[in-house]
Parts: structure tokens; sequence; C-alpha cells
């Protein structure tokens, strides 16, 4: 018997060799170290009885821990997001460490996430958070109904129709974690009447299928300001909707796309694709890609902007939550005689002040945005479901995803380019927004009358947000600086 079992496990040892010589992909090298391990597992039994089998033993180890070497140098795993084994007698212990449950539980995973994302069970989680004693209840506010409805009150000021999930991720991007249900009740003692009218106004949602992300960035340029010479230029994620970048600017031009967007791989990585509109802001963006992706594989995909349905559904929220404040004021501004668009001045001034204040306003909504509670995904928010996908995603092919980790493969599209991203029944876009340009108005005083109206205007110290008084007197300081 224990010949034949010394044979069968030759037969085994020579067949992995010739497997992993023949195929050296990360699944095969997998499977490999599976089976030699549980054949170790098997040999080291037999060796109480036959001491002679330790020399096999010893065989099998130094065949797993050369499959793990080239594994390791070929295929550098994400340490920080996987439970290591620890090998003792008995059953393999997995450590966690106290640094990877904190990570999670700031992420705001649930434990069940957790597990899966460790590749263990949800009791190990839960006996190694009992063991550094951290709660998930814990991480929960502490705040009474009045402080709670007082928060509320101040995110949704001049914002109506901000829902549940972003009046959520707006206080959780404030440092307040605090259960929807809560949030709920909130809102209704807040202002019933904005509830029920949102519920109105509810969509119906549509099917969107991307590979994983940074497989496919949507990018496009928002006009709902353009009249005051305002442009947004925004980058999401298709597969998670995480807003990748929100940037304000008083021009078009496709050098302020690409800074914004450059800016938003320094913080999420270059993506292996982008889509956008035929806008002339998006060339230095095409460009940038093809010359760093490479071309004939669909690097930059353009068409219409009713195609580009994920970024356009942004500017549909950013607008609701956040924009159209500015959008009011500006008209009752102009309706007031306050603001006169044929001015130079009016509209230099009016970029001074409101710039940084629109862009505060951008970064507010962003950070909501990307913590807000997304109902098709189980609750994830978008932060959530880009870092576990970048986990699970990892090392399986996908150049926006592995090279955040290591050097990838090349990635062929499964679908033709043109319809890549693209859902048919989403005409959310304007058919004449390609089209709209803006230039920036030059500067009408010196330097020296520049240096002094600045310390005299800091928009971010407005106490009331909206800033009119600064903008009266920046265009009073520069009437005088120039006689008019």
């Amino acid at each position: 018997m224990a010949a034949e079992f010394v044979q069968r496990a030759k037969e085994i040892i020579l067949s992995c060799g010739r497997i992993v010589l023949g195929d050296q992909s990360r699944n095969v090298l997998d499977d490999s170290l599976l089976t030699l391990n549980s054949l170790l597992l098997n040999v080291r039994r037999m060796c109480t009885e036959h001491p002679r089998m330790e020399e096999l033993a010893n065989i099998i180890v130094r065949m797993i821990e050369s499959i793990e070497q080239h594994k390791n140098s070929s295929f550098p795993s994400v340490r920080f997001f996987s439970a290591n084994q620890q090998r003792t007698r008995g059953r393999p212990v997995y450590v966690i460490s106290r640094e990877q449950l904190e990570f999670f539980i700031e992420a705001g995973f649930t434990r069940r996430q957790m597990a899966d994302l460790l590749h263990v069970s949800d009791s190990s989680v839960k006996r190694r958070l009992r063991s550094f004693g951290l709660k998930l209840r814990q991480t929960y506010s502490v705040l009474s109904n009045n402080a709670l409805d007082d928060l509320v009150r101040e995110v949704t000021q001049g914002n109506p129709s901000l829902g549940q999930r972003m009046v959520q991720g707006l206080l959780q991007s404030r440092g307040h974690r605090v259960q929807r249900q809560r949030v709920a009740d909130s809102l209704i003692r807040v202002d019933a009447a904005a509830v029920a009218l949102r519920w109105c106004h509810s969509i119906r949602r549509r099917v969107y299928k991307v590979a994983a992300p940074n497989s496919l960035w949507h990018i496009d340029g928002n006009h709902k300001l353009i009249r005051w010479g305002f442009v947004v230029h925004g980058g999401i994620d298709g597969y998670s909707r995480l807003c990748v970048f929100l940037k304000v600017s008083t021009n078009n031009r496709a050098t302020t796309m690409t800074k914004a967007f450059i800016n938003g791989t320094r913080q999420y990585g270059v993506p292996s694709r982008v889509r956008s509109d035929k806008g002339l802001e998006n060339t230095g963006v095409g460009a940038f890609m093809i010359s760093y992706r490479g071309p004939g594989r669909g690097s930059f995909i353009t068409g219409k902007s009713v195609q580009n349905q994920r970024i356009e559904r942004l500017w549909r929220d950013m607008y609701s939550a956040c924009t159209n404040v500015f959008h009011q004021l500006f008209q009752h501004l102009e309706e007031t005689g306050r603001l006169d668009l044929s001015s130079e001045v009016h509209m230099w001034c009016l970029h001074l002040v409101y710039v940084p204040l629109i862009q505060r306003a951008l970064d507010r909504f962003r950070d909501g945005w990307n913590c807000h509670r997304l109902s098709e995904e189980r609750g994830r928010t978008p932060t959530q479901l880009y870092l576990q996908s970048m986990i699970e995603h990892a090392g399986r092919g996908h150049r926006g995803v592995d090279d955040m980790f290591f050097e990838p493969q090349e990635e062929q599209l499964s679908v033709s380019e043109e319809d890549y991203g693209v859902d048919e029944e989403a005409p959310v876009a304007s058919a004449n927004d390609d089209e709209l340009q803006w230039s920036s108005v030059t500067t009408p005083i010196d330097h020296e009358q520049m240096a002094e109206l600045t310390n005299r205007i800091r928009p971010l110290d407005s106490e009331d947000g909206l800033a009119v008084d600064l903008f009266e007197q920046a265009v009073s300081f520069c009437s005088q600086a120039l006689n008019i």
C-alpha cells in the first residue's frame, strides 16, 4: 500500500512539474500549489510509520517553494489586502493585521465584505475584530436627533433636491457616519415637502456593463454655467461610478481639460480607455491616452454625448445638488442689475470671486458623491466598489487595474470600440453641447492693484457662501482703479 502511494505521489509531482513548465499562468501556478500542498499533508501523515518518506516530503517542499518564488516574482500580490496563512501543526492560521481591519472599517465595509476581500470566513473576521477590540457599531457617530437635524439642514441648505444617499454620503465625507434610516427620518423632519417632491421625480434604472475599475473613464465638460463664463470639466470611472476629478475653469481649452485629467490619474491611476464626446477640448486627453496606452486598441473612444451617459448622469446630479445654487444666484444678479455680462470688469470680478467658491462646492459634492450608497450595488459606495473591485480584479489582465500593482498583459476589447461603455437608452445630453466654447477674460488691473484686491477679497472666508458683497466690492475697486 505504501509503495503504491509513493508511486502515485511521484506521478503527481512529475505531472505538476510538466504543467508548470508548459504554462506559467497565475491560475496554473495556484492549482499546482493547491495540489502539492494537499499531497504534502498526506505524505507527512505517512512519515510517522514510514520515515523514508521524509525525503519525498522534502522534495515536495522544495518544489512548492520554487513555484511560490516564481509566482511572487511574476505576479506580485497585493499583500496588504490578503490574509496570510501561517503554517502550523493542525489547521493553518490566517494572519489578519489590525491595520487591515482598520483600513476596511474606515472605508465603511461590512464584516461580510471584509471576509470576501480577505478570502476568509465571516467568523474569522469576527474573531479578529473581537481580539483587537474593534467594533463596527462604534464607528457610527453618536448624534442626537437635534444635532443630526442641524447637520442635515446645513448640508441641504439651498439644495432641497438632495436625497437620502447623497446626504448620507455628504455627512460621511465630513466625518459623520450615520445610519441611512436616521438620515431618512431627519430629512422628513427638516423638510417633508422636499422629500415628497423627490419621490415624484424618481427615475428608472438602466443596465450598464464595463469590465473592471479603471477599464473605462468617461470625461466631459459641463456648460450649465457657460453664460457666465464657467466650465466644469469632470471624469467618472464607468465601473464603480467613482468621480475621479471635477474642476471649474473660465475657459474650455484642451490644455485645461488635460490638466484636470492628469491630476485625476495621479490619484487613481491611468485608465485603460477613455470615452468622450467629439468636443475639441478633449483632444489633449486623446493624445495623451494614445501615447500612453498605444494606438489601435481603443485607448480613446469618441462618440455622441448621448452615448457618454455615465458622465451625463453625473452632470444631472451635480446640477441638482451643487451648481444650481450658482445658476440661480447669477440669474438673480443679472435681473437686479448688479451683473452686466457686457462688461469685462464685471465678468472678471465674477470669475475672481466665484471660481474658488464653485470649486469648493464641487469638491464637497465629489466627496459626498464618492461616499453615497448605490442601491443597485447592495448599498456599497463608489469608493468601496472601486477599492473592492481593484483588489478582486488584480492580476486578471486589466490594464487600468494591473498598472496599480504590477506589470500587466495586453488587454483586448470583447466588444466593438463604438459600443464599449454605451447605453442607447440614456439620451441625456443636449445636442449642442459640443459647440460651446469660452475664452478667459483678461485682467483689467495691474499687478500691484491685483495684489491689493486679492488681499481685500477672500471668497473662501465668506460667511454665507454666496459672497455677493465681495463681488460688489471687487467691481467697485476695479471701477475706481480704471476711473470708470
